[in-house]
């Protein structure tokens, strides 16, 4: 028969009495310092701000950029339009204020034969956006295709990638030809944009 462990026992007995939180073992050496915090308190633990809101322990520093950039207020901070509809909340997001802010401003540049230059500029800033994005994307991806490379122990670099470096270098043409294509099609748009409206 196999011998229980104290703790085990101890365990059992807990559970036949009704005490199934209690302890099965005693430790020494430790010594908690928890301090009572209460609401709106601020402090340092382990390099991050906390703080109490709502009687909850939340870090004050974790993604703050990221939660001021969802955050979107109740009305628009330019005209006081309620903020509920979910186009006025695309909208700030994208420019800071409200649908009904955006579409005078876009009337404003209509009146004044400005508006085309403006979604030029717009476009061409939501391309190099996107273009950025698929490179970083593609610097990822790649990278992987390198890092299929060991050092054996007599200090020599074997390749273990199944694609050579010719293969490498076409990848690279083909997804700087697919980007040159894009922008070309972005720029054939843009000039069939001003064509038609020159009409």
């Amino acid at each position: 028969m196999k011998k229980l462990s104290r703790s085990k026992v101890q365990r059992m007995r807990n559970l036949v009495s009704g005490k199934y939180g209690d302890k099965t073992s005693t430790s020494t050496g430790y010594k908690s310092f928890n301090k009572k915090r209460k609401e709106g308190d601020v402090w340092e633990e382990d390099g991050k701000t906390w703080t109490i809101k709502n009687g909850i322990k939340q870090n004050k520093t974790r993604l703050k950029k990221a939660k001021q950039f969802l955050k979107t207020p109740l009305t628009c901070p330019k005209c006081n339009t309620s903020m509920n509809h979910h186009a006025h909340k695309k909208m700030f997001r994208i420019h800071g204020h409200c649908l009904m802010c955006q579409t005078k401003f876009e009337t404003k540049l209509m009146v004044k034969n400005e508006y085309k230059l403006w979604l030029e500029k717009e476009v061409r800033k939501n391309f190099d956006s996107w273009k950025q994005e698929k490179q970083e994307q593609f610097n990822i991806w790649f990278s992987e295709l390198e890092s299929e490379k060991y050092i054996t122990e007599s200090g020599q670099v074997e390749s273990w990638s199944k694609i050579t470096d010719e293969s490498k270098q076409r990848l690279v043409s083909e997804y700087e030809k697919w980007i040159a294509e894009e922008k070309e099609l972005m720029e054939k748009l843009i000039k069939e944009n001003k064509d038609e409206h020159n009409k």
